[in-house]
């Protein structure tokens, strides 16, 4: 059975590979097994427990996968290297361009479609996005095209428009955390994308809508100089319900947006100083470890009538955020 929405073809002259050839190659390689759905492609079975899994399938075969991503995501046709399809799989669980509604994959997906591109890279293959009537995609001419900027770091790729406003995020596959070396997370199902690090490249002005929602961040975060705000009124929550490192908010910033770390775990967050900003919870119910204020806070204006800093962050930013201990440097 073939799937009218992609083909596998060689990198060396680009002649389709019929999928039952390649479903040899992956069964073997990736030690998949049979099912009843999507005969006869080699299934991976979640490794997340059924409890984890919440009622979603146990199973997907390798070509049902690819399947899945290209037809819920906006991907455009043509070659896409394993940047653009891990891409697109980001797009279906978080959005924003998904045609239907956002699927709730588990965990191990991503590790697995990781390893299932990367195998084909290593044998000579990709993925062929056979649709040509998908939406407008930015994907298509991302090279191209000159209402973009590309910026990268060791983190991914960052696609931004003219004026710096965060459009997608790509992590680079080596910089995705596997489950077994996570810290602290309670479930597979709740962070993601899963991160060592988050590194910001300079050019990037602005955070989208959610950018890095239920994201989870082992090592290090660090923003550029370019970065204005942290999201705005109209792109809230970027790092809602994140589980993150040390956070160092940047001089340069003049916003943080609505919701911008609500329910999120912090174990060190520094603040250089505080912003005249309307009631938007940026840090409601965030579970801090460790807050840093900057000293001279309280000799700033905006403490005129405000003596204690932490106060003024609990009840200007935060609302029912939880703190473990507050130094000043």
């Amino acid at each position: 059975m073939a799937f009218p929405s992609f083909s596998i073809r060689r990198i060396s002259d680009n002649i389709n590979v019929p999928l039952e050839e390649v479903d040899t190659i992956v069964r073997k390689e990736l030690s998949l097994q049979d099912c009843e759905r999507d005969k006869p492609y080699g299934h991976f079975y979640f490794t997340e427990t059924e409890k984890e899994l919440g009622g979603f399938q146990k199973s997907i075969s390798w070509a049902g996968l690819i399947h899945t991503i290209v037809y819920y995501s906006n991907i455009g046709y043509g070659y896409r290297d394993v940047f653009e399809i891990l891409g697109a799989l980001y797009e279906t669980k978080n959005g924003p361009g998904s045609q239907c509604i956002l699927i709730r994959w588990p965990y191990s997906t991503f590790g697995f479609t990781a390893k299932l591109l990367q195998l084909l890279k290593n044998n000579g293959l990709y993925v062929y996005v056979e649709f040509d009537d998908s939406p407008e995609c930015l994907y298509e001419n991302l090279q191209h095209s000159s209402s973009v900027y590309i910026y990268k770091s060791k983190s991914g790729r960052f696609i931004c428009d003219l004026d710096g406003q965060l459009i997608g995020f790509y992590p680079v596959i080596s910089n995705i955390v596997d489950p077994s070396d996570m810290e602290g997370m309670p479930t597979f199902n709740l962070y993601h994308p899963c991160l060592h690090t988050l590194e910001i490249p300079e050019g990037v002005t602005n955070l989208s809508r959610d950018f890095f929602k239920n994201g989870y961040v082992q090592d290090t975060v660090s923003f550029p100089k370019s970065l204005k705000s942290i999201g705005t009124v109209h792109a809230p929550g970027v790092f809602s319900q994140a589980f993150l490192p040390r956070i160092d908010i940047p001089d340069s910033i003049t916003t943080i947006g609505p919701y911008a770390f609500a329910e999120s775990k912090i174990k060190c967050l520094y603040i250089p100083k505080m912003f005249e900003y309307n009631d938007t919870c940026q840090f409601k119910n965030a579970v801090v470890d460790k807050l840093i204020l900057h000293k001279q806070s309280t000799r700033e204006k905006i403490f005129a009538r405000r003596k204690n800093p932490y106060n003024y962050f609990r009840y200007n930013y935060a609302k029912i955020c939880r703190v473990g201990s507050v130094e000043y440097a």
